[in-house]
């Protein structure tokens, strides 16, 4: 079974156009590679992702 990751709103991801095309319904484009996560978003084992604002909690 692949792994995940999911984040929430109040992140702000750095994301490549392809990553983020394929999410445009739960984001925001924030400035340059910047995402604002508007509703829980995921990604898959492998994919590489920046996390610029935001804390992560333990589930």
């Amino acid at each position: 079974m692949p792994h995940k990751v999911r984040f929430g709103p109040g992140f702000i991801l750095s994301l490549s156009k392809d990553q983020a095309a394929l999410r445009s319904h739960v984001l925001h484009h924030e400035k340059g590679k910047n995402y604002a996560v508007l509703d829980t978003v995921e990604f898959k084992q492998g994919e590489v992702i920046g996390i610029v604002e935001g804390e992560p909690t333990g589930n």
